[in-house]
């Protein structure tokens, strides 16, 4: 239940950690990216404007063109002067205009709210299409009696995409302009870069998100654009600079109450590491894994094993057993008598002949068959066309029964001790992974602190748990049985290294051939009692058990068969978790609209 709770919390903090960070759309599901998207205004005397947009399309599926948009909101004209495109390395190319929509052309859309460029060029997944468009907007710049002022949306709300590396400038036609001021409006941070001396001003995002708009609000002095018509006789200054004042404020308000925020979670969090701290050491410290003196590691050990052959794999390795354990135990059932194994046309059939232990093999028998008896191919046939996955419930009942059994080698404590142990590693390094969430929105300098604390904290808490891995889950039963089972597998695994005829007769190996069934060692272990005691020897002592071991059906033994036959099964029917094996400063949000607006997308 605490271990569950725990989970819980560390979800919950990695949320509270991404939703401050910001969400990201996912763009790799997007049909497009773009980067990077350039626009350069070059302010003209008469207050107009001749405007280059460039940007790099980077395709993740196979599109027809692409299209450019422009809003005609405040402003007298848009005129097109030109479109031209790069594929790929090639050359750049001009695309002319043309109804018929053949490559390389471009079709014009007029409404009251904007101008649409659509530009035919197919492209496929991989390629990047560079597009250049060349307008000119009349009217942008208006004059009133004490300042001319710049209002424009350069970037709409119409990307349906993250734009990224995007870089805005606007040139006016003098240098020295004294009295020059700009403001940036945005969702997102940038920088704003006022050269007075050479009456520039560039804006700079790093990313700008989907749907978000960027505006630039400009005041300079009216005889930079002298010959403008579009004239007032207000004045307009103050009225502007007020208003930007009070955006301004706004803005500053709400960073730092974001601020405010960031800082009441980055403590917060720096709490619950702390806490997380003091709780982990405090159990630990309540609860110490119990101690026991290893046993000396046996290389080879010659004795039958006291445990079934699924127990025994699984004791081996302390894991969950696998098809090849529970093989063997089927094979352990065919030796009690409990079972009768005989080849039949080309599979194996299975008949029932005592009572029989095996949880898998029970079901078997009542589902399959004439419920006394079934054949390996109507346990897959089955398999196959059951949908509710049956056969792996069977094999998952069978391990629960093995890992009960277990469960008399293992010591609780110690188990839990390390169920703890690597709740309190993983659960720590999760909300350290949130405090260093909230210190990189905070600042790159409380990022590098926090992240020498942090890795100063986890390179701690891995190494106590490293040094403390080695706590055994076995109890001083389980480590005798264990080794003795390790050092029973190695001797089947090195049988060539010796005589097995001098280790003890075939009734013997007999005993022994089910736990090499469950190790996935029958094949060189029955090659070496051929090689050992001979043929006729062994098909005259082992009789009964020749064709489960030793072949004969199809050239491979029964048990191969079975074997084959319970792995695909179970594969076929196991659930997917079972285990079978100027001025410059950043951008103010808000702001008062503008004239214009470019926009686009793929079609």
């Amino acid at each position: 239940m605490k271990g569950r709770w725990v989970k819980w919390g560390m979800l919950g903090l990695v949320a509270l950690g991404l939703s401050l960070v910001g969400q990201t759309k996912a763009n790799a599901s997007a049909p497009y990216t773009l980067q990077p998207l350039r626009v350069t205004a070059n302010i003209l005397r008469d207050g107009d404007a001749d405007v280059m947009e460039t940007m790099t399309y980077h395709f993740n599926q196979d599109e027809a063109g692409v299209y450019n948009t422009v809003g005609r909101k405040g402003l007298q004209k848009v005129q097109l002067k030109g479109v031209t495109l790069r594929l790929n390395h090639g050359p750049e190319v001009m695309v002319r205009a043309a109804a018929n929509r053949a490559p390389r052309t471009y079709q014009l859309t007029t409404t009251k709210r904007m101008l649409k460029v659509k530009v035919q060029q197919r492209v496929v997944v991989g390629d990047q299409l560079h597009v250049t468009y060349h307008y000119r907007l009349r009217g942008l710049v208006k004059n009133y009696r004490d300042t001319a002022e710049l209002n424009w949306q350069i970037v709409n709300d119409q990307w349906a995409v993250p734009l990224q590396g995007v870089r805005l400038r606007v040139q006016l036609p003098a240098n020295h302009v004294t009295g020059l001021q700009a403001w940036t409006h945005g969702s997102t941070l940038g920088v704003t870069q006022v050269n007075s001396q050479a009456g520039r001003v560039t804006m700079t995002i790093a990313t700008n998100p989907a749907n978000s708009a960027i505006s630039s609000r400009m005041l300079f002095p009216t005889w930079v654009t002298a010959t403008n018509p579009n004239r007032s006789r207000q004045p307009r200054k103050q009225l502007v600079q007020r208003q930007e004042a009070k955006l301004a404020a706004a803005s500053q308000a709400q960073q730092r109450q974001r601020k405010m925020r960031q800082l009441i979670g980055y403590w917060g969090i720096a709490a619950v590491i702390v806490a997380l701290l003091v709780s982990a050491g405090g159990w630990l410290s309540r609860h110490p894994a119990n101690r026991y003196q290893q046993p000396e590691p046996l290389h080879h050990f010659f004795e039958v094993p006291q445990v079934s052959p699924g127990l025994a794999e699984s004791l081996a390795d302390m894991r969950w057993p696998s098809t090849d354990a529970l093989t063997g135990d089927i094979m352990a059932a065919a030796s009690r008598h409990e079972i009768t194994i005989v080849p039949e046309a080309a599979t194996v059939r299975i008949t029932k002949t005592g009572a029989v232990t095996n949880a898998f093999l029970q079901h078997a028998f009542t589902e399959l068959g004439q419920h006394e008896s079934f054949t390996m191919a109507e346990l897959e046939a089955f398999s196959q066309a059951d949908e509710h996955g049956a056969v792996g419930q069977w094999f998952q009942e069978w391990q629960d029964g093995i890992n009960a059994a277990a469960k008399d080698y293992q010591d609780a404590t110690n188990i839990t001790y390390h169920q703890r142990l690597w709740w309190a590693a993983l659960g720590l390094t999760g909300a350290v992974t949130v405090w260093l969430l909230f210190a990189l929105v905070i600042s790159q300098a409380l990022l590098i602190k926090t992240l020498v604390l942090s890795g100063l904290l986890l390179g701690l808490v891995w190494g106590y748990l490293w040094r403390h891995t080695k706590v055994t889950y076995y109890n001083a039963r389980g480590l005798q049985a264990a080794n003795e089972l390790r050092g029973f597998r190695q001797m089947l695994k090195d049988i060539g290294h010796f005589n097995t005829a001098k280790l003890g007769d075939l009734i013997l190996w007999e005993q022994i051939l089910p736990y090499a069934t469950a190790f996935g060692l029958t094949k060189q272990v029955t090659d070496q009692l051929v090689i050992d005691f001979g043929q006729n020897q062994v098909n005259t002592a082992l009789a009964a058990a020749y064709p489960l071991y030793f072949g004969g059906h199809f050239n491979q033994p029964l048990a191969g068969m079975i074997g084959v036959g319970v792995t695909s099964s179970v594969m076929a029917s196991a659930p997917a978790n079972a285990s079978v094996a100027g001025h410059s400063g950043s951008f103010i949000s808000g702001g008062s609209g503008g004239v214009g607006g470019f926009g686009g997308g793929v079609f």
